[in-house]
């Protein structure tokens, strides 16, 4: 009897012993895979519809909400006519639509890899892309159909519309190898023309625009800080005084109701000009800004994405603070607010598209 309990309690604990190994493999298993994205597609006549629903880690914010489009997310813009319609851009699948608030997703475009996305300033339905390799695309019909626009064959990482002058563009490309790129001036006379205005090692990643003075714009590059232009954007000159050396802006923001006053958002932090980038200031150094919205109802409040969420500043950037639970565990490249409740931040990251929502 003695030795059948024995027997009983050494199977028992081996089986304990067992099961304890066996769970231990599936917490570190677990734990080295990262979020996994289930990604399903339902045909709907011409269009394929997808949607992205996530299963979230233990670590993951709870404040964060995860929109779609797993991969590197490059631009997210809003239709002005349509809160809940917005348009998406995937570095290596192309151009997605959304008429539900990022309830489900359509693929328009698939023709190359897309650096950034411009709507033309009154006719909402005509689009403009900036594809690597293939230059401008353009559609006017609001994404149904795309037609090569321009013959810059090169690395486009930016293009911009002048919000008062609509008939001239900016682009700005990239070239790994030689650390820099072009800026270039195209001008729509119906058929568009394009011509250099900053040479090699520009880099130019965004463009701001003065809306008093339409001749004054300004371009935020990787390498050579910030470039402005008084003439219409024929020639440029460097307005780098007050930034630190090597400053990479990343972003560039006119004051919505004092234009003499810009803010750009680097590698070294938050920077301001009083008098139209002749001379900086250092807002908020030591973080890693990457872009910079100002609320639409209130001038005073200017939201900026870093490499570790968002921070907010509730006296136009004298001082900044960590947005709660959005200030935490997001690198955002960029951000937008949502048209129709601005207290919804939408982060544009290199793993899909979320949205914080500010308490």
């Amino acid at each position: 009897m003695r030795k059948n309990l024995l027997a009983l309690l050494v199977s028992f604990l081996f089986a304990m012993l067992l099961l304890h190994m066996f769970y231990r493999e599936v917490v570190s298993f677990a734990a080295s895979v990262p979020d996994q994205v289930v990604r399903e597609a339902q045909q709907s006549g011409d269009r394929v519809y997808y949607y992205f629903p996530v299963v979230f880690n233990e670590y993951q914010p709870p404040t964060w909400e995860y929109i779609g489009l797993n991969g590197n997310v490059t631009d997210l813009i809003f239709d002005p006519d349509d809160p809940e319609h917005a348009f998406a851009s995937v570095y290596s699948e192309g151009l997605f639509e959304t008429y539900d608030n990022g309830v489900s997703w359509t693929k328009i475009w698939e023709g190359g890899r897309i650096n950034d996305i411009a709507m033309h300033p009154v006719t909402h339905t005509s689009l403009y892309l900036a594809v690597w390799g293939s230059g401008i695309w353009r559609s006017n019909d609001g994404g149904d159909t795309w037609n090569k626009w321009t013959n810059l064959n090169t690395f486009l990482i930016s293009v911009a519309v002048h919000p008062v002058s609509p008939t001239l563009f900016f682009a700005g490309s990239s070239n790994w190898e030689l650390f820099g790129g072009h800026t270039f001036k195209v001008i729509d006379d119906g058929i568009p023309t394009s011509h250099v205005v900053l040479p090699e090692h520009s880099y130019t990643s965004n463009f701001a625009f003065d809306p008093i003075s339409p001749t004054i714009m300004y371009a935020g590059t990787w390498y050579i800080g910030v470039k402005k232009s008084i003439d219409g954007g024929d020639t440029w000159y460097t307005a780098n005084d007050g930034l630190a050396d090597g400053t990479h802006s990343v972003s560039l923001i006119v004051h919505p109701e004092n234009p003499s006053w810009l803010y750009a958002a680097t590698s070294g932090g938050v920077y301001i000009s009083y008098d139209r980038a002749e001379s900086w200031q250092l807002l908020f150094g030591s973080v890693g800004a990457n872009d910079l919205v100002f609320h639409p109802n209130d001038p005073a409040t200017l939201y900026l994405s870093t490499i570790n969420g968002f921070f907010v500043s509730h006296d136009a950037g004298a001082n900044w603070s960590q947005l709660g639970q959005c200030g935490l565990g997001m690198s955002v490249d960029s951000l937008v607010l949502e048209p129709s409740d601005p207290n919804r931040l939408w982060a544009v990251t290199n793993n899909g598209l979320w949205r914080c929502i500010v308490h």
